[in-house]
């Protein structure tokens, strides 16, 4: 069990390591010493959180609501702070192997993230523009 936590603490530690590959390890750990906390979030990153309250705060991505104004995203203005606050952090459930993809697929190391249709609705329909996060 020791070499086995020594190697999840050296993959751990290489910021070339694969993250997929790390968690498989933490899980096989966490059932073999009876870790049903790590177990249940494990898999939880694996195959993604089905509630946003189960999510750690680490899941929340933050960034800026844009509308798509002539042929161009322009940041948008609210009146009030909390607004503001309120669009710039959104849960992300998705599974780890999602986030990798992600980025992986970015050509400047930053992913975009849309709103939901209702949600890109009703902005579309408040402000005319279309809106995406």
């Amino acid at each position: 069990m020791e070499q086995s936590v020594y190697e999840l603490q050296q993959m751990a530690l290489d910021k070339n390591g694969d993250i997929e590959e790390l968690l498989r390890k933490a899980y096989l750990i966490a059932v073999s010493i009876d870790q049903k906390d790590i177990e249940e979030w494990v898999l939880n990153e694996q195959n993604g959180y089905q509630s946003v309250d189960d999510l750690p705060e680490y899941r929340f991505l933050r960034g800026e609501l844009k509308a798509y104004n002539f042929g161009r995203w322009i940041p948008t203005q609210f009146n009030k702070q909390e607004q503001a606050q309120a669009f710039s952090k959104l849960p992300f459930t998705e599974s780890i192997s999602g986030i990798v993809e992600a980025f992986h697929n970015s050509s400047n190391g930053s992913a975009s993230y849309s709103i939901t249709d209702s949600l890109t609705q009703a902005l579309n329909k408040k402000w005319k523009f279309c809106y995406r996060l």
